[in-house]
């Protein structure tokens, strides 16, 4: 994409806006961590471990809460008067810590280390172009699967990549089929996939059984119905499957759920359904978020019966829960200019902050089981594809892709080591994105000798 002197100009303001907030907060946890002293007792809060997965595709995230990576798991054995200069959560390597730059609190143990990959899906021998919605996880080996739609021939297509290569299969091709898809993997390793297809128009479910893609519509209506748009999947510790969507023709909020061993359907939002995002946590509850871009809307059925509280004024929402069943939640602000904001529920009440200003869109947001918060969007001024990771006031942003009008429809997931894994929409060429952290940069990030992910 060309952009004139004047553009170029405000690119370069908006990017310095977004870098000055980050090192303001920086300064601030400096500045608390200098005034507390040197016997200042380091944080310990951090995680209690989990397992990744929930997002606005589906599952439950590990991580005990909104801190720095790592806690009172890496580093935090050392003395109590060892010094965090940076506030990070890690004590200094120089009185027995582990940080090994006390100094930057982008360097810690436990940090993700590397550049970004970026790949295009299609280069790697999948023809023709693709449309932007896809899903992606990542399995217990580090295997990436992901799922989209295929635009010339639209159909839903399942891609695998391990050990750097990729192969492609087709799961529907009767119609048009893939969009709104969301992608889980249950514990065995087997996908499931929710996604709108027609005809007839509806919402549409596949897995694979021996081997075998198994296709069934769900929910459909009158032909000009629009049922099945953004759909959302997450299975329970059971292996039941819960799918929360829109009736996009009359706005409403459904959830279908085949717990009982047959499929059900409910109407939870007769009036503000769109763009919703599912979890269910260990103890079988489901919790949603969802909003259009009005109120954005917290709903949950732990004590039997669903019940219903606005966080703030949002839409764009990628939701998870960590292993505490704190709930963290990434969404564009429709009252604030489009920033992109962080709303938690850590301690009872929900607290919001800005996390970039800004007009931000496509939010895709995953909790590692450090405790780390991890969002991708889409910088919907500069159309770049942007990271952003470290809550507490100390949000630390990179832009990952630039190139063009890029970063749409994002899904992110993270690997058994923490690596965020991105797909996403490049509209400049038609094609579906994938984006990786690794590779040397120059700088031992995570602090274990080594310059990239090992």
């Amino acid at each position: 994409m060309r952009r004139t002197a004047a553009e170029a100009t405000r690119r370069g303001a908006r990017r310095a806006a977004r870098t000055t907030l980050a090192l303001s907060a920086l300064v601030a946890l400096l500045a608390s961590a200098c005034g507390a002293g040197p016997g200042r007792a380091p944080d310990t809060s951090s995680s209690d471990g989990g397992t990744d997965g929930a997002t606005s595709d589906a599952g439950i995230d590990g991580g005990g809460g909104a801190r720095f990576d790592g806690g009172a798991e890496a580093g935090m054995d050392a003395d109590a008067s060892c010094d965090d200069g940076d506030g990070d959560g890690h004590a200094s390597a120089a009185c027995g810590g582990e940080d090994c730059d006390d100094g930057d609190a982008w360097i810690h143990p436990g940090q993700v280390d590397g550049l970004w990959r970026l790949q295009t899906l299609d280069e790697m021998g999948r023809e023709p172009v693709v449309t932007g919605d896809s899903s992606i996880e990542v399995d217990a080996v580090g295997a990436v699967h992901v799922t989209y739609n295929e635009e010339w021939d639209q159909d839903l297509v399942y891609a695998t990549k391990l050990e750097d290569e990729w192969t492609f299969e087709t799961v529907d091709s009767v119609g048009w089929n893939g969009q709104y898809n969301s992608l889980e993997l249950d514990v065995e390793g087997v996908p499931h996939v929710s996604y709108y297809g027609a005809p007839p128009q509806g919402l549409r479910y596949a897995t694979k059984v021996d081997g075998e893609w198994v296709v069934e519509v769900l929910d459909s209506g009158r032909l000009a119905d629009l049922i099945g748009y953004w759909t959302s999947l997450a299975l329970d510790v059971s292996g039941a499957v819960h799918i929360s969507y829109a009736n996009a023709t009359d706005g409403e909020l459904r959830y279908a759920t085949d717990t009982s061993g047959e499929w059900s359907i409910t109407v939870l939002d007769p009036d503000d359904g769109p763009r919703s995002s599912i979890v269910v946590d260990a103890a079988g509850a489901v919790h949603l978020v969802y909003g259009p871009g009005g109120s954005l809307v917290y709903a949950s059925n732990v004590d039997g019966d669903w019940t219903f509280e606005t966080i703030d004024d949002g839409g764009f929402s990628s939701f998870a829960l960590d292993a505490a069943g704190v709930a963290h939640v990434g969404y564009q602000s429709s009252i604030l200019g489009g920033q992109l904001r962080y709303a938690t529920n850590e301690g009872g009440a929900w607290s919001i902050e800005q996390v970039d200003p800004g007009i931000h869109v496509d939010t895709s947001l995953r909790v590692a089981p450090s405790g780390t918060v991890h969002i991708v969007y889409r910088d919907d001024e500069d159309g770049d594809l942007v990271y952003a990771s470290g809550p507490d006031g100390a949000w630390v942003t990179e832009v990952v892709d630039s190139e063009g009008d890029t970063g749409h429809f994002t899904s992110l997931a993270l690997d058994p080591d923490g690596v965020p894994h991105v797909t996403y929409y490049d509209a400049t060429l038609g094609d579906l994105r994938y984006a990786y952290r690794g590779g040397p940069d120059g700088v031992d990030q995570d602090c274990d000798g080594v310059d990239g992910v090992d």
